[in-house]
C-alpha cells in the first residue's frame, strides 16, 4: 500500500487472519433465499450448499444431469477438491424443489433423456425448443 492512502475495510491486514462460520440464523438463510428467489440457479446453488455442506467449488461442479433425476432419498456423490475422495449425501425435499425449478424459470427449455456420459446411470440434457 502507498504511503497516504487508507487501506479498504474490506480487506484484512496483511498478516491477519479471516475466520469463516456457516449461517445458522434462519431468519438470515430466509432472507437469502427471497433475495435469489429470482435467480434459479443462484437458489438451487444455495439450497444445495446448506443442505448438503459441499464446499463451493464442489458445488459449481455439479451439472443439470448429476441432480436433475434426483428424488428425495436419493444419494448426490461429489469429489471433495481438498482430500480428492468421494461424499455421498442424501438429498432432502428442499433441493429436490430447488433443483426441480430451475427447467420452469425457462420455459424455452426441455429436459430429455440421453445416454449419460462416464458410465453413469442416466442423465438429463438441457435443450431449446424451437418457436413454432
Amino acid at each position: 500500500m502507498r504511503r497516504g492512502q487508507k487501506q479498504s475495510e474490506n480487506h484484512p491486514k496483511k498478516g491477519s487472519c479471516i475466520k469463516v462460520d456457516p449461517i445458522r440464523d434462519l431468519k438470515s438463510i430466509k432472507r437469502i433465499k427471497h433475495y435469489l428467489s429470482e435467480k434459479p440457479r443462484d437458489f438451487c446453488l444455495f439450497t444445495l450448499g446448506i443442505n448438503t455442506a459441499y464446499r463451493t467449488n464442489e458445488l459449481l461442479s455439479v451439472r443439470v444431469c448429476d441432480v436433475a433425476h434426483l428424488q428425495v432419498g436419493d444419494g448426490l456423490e461429489l469429489k471433495q477438491s481438498k482430500v480428492n475422495k468421494y461424499r455421498k449425501v442424501t438429498v432432502n425435499k428442499n433441493v429436490v424443489n430447488a433443483v426441480a425449478d430451475i427447467p420452469d424459470s425457462n420455459s424455452d427449455i426441455h429436459i430429455e433423456r440421453l445416454p449419460c456420459p462416464k458410465n453413469r446411470a442416466c442423465c438429463f440434457h438441457r435443450t431449446r425448443l424451437k418457436p413454432f
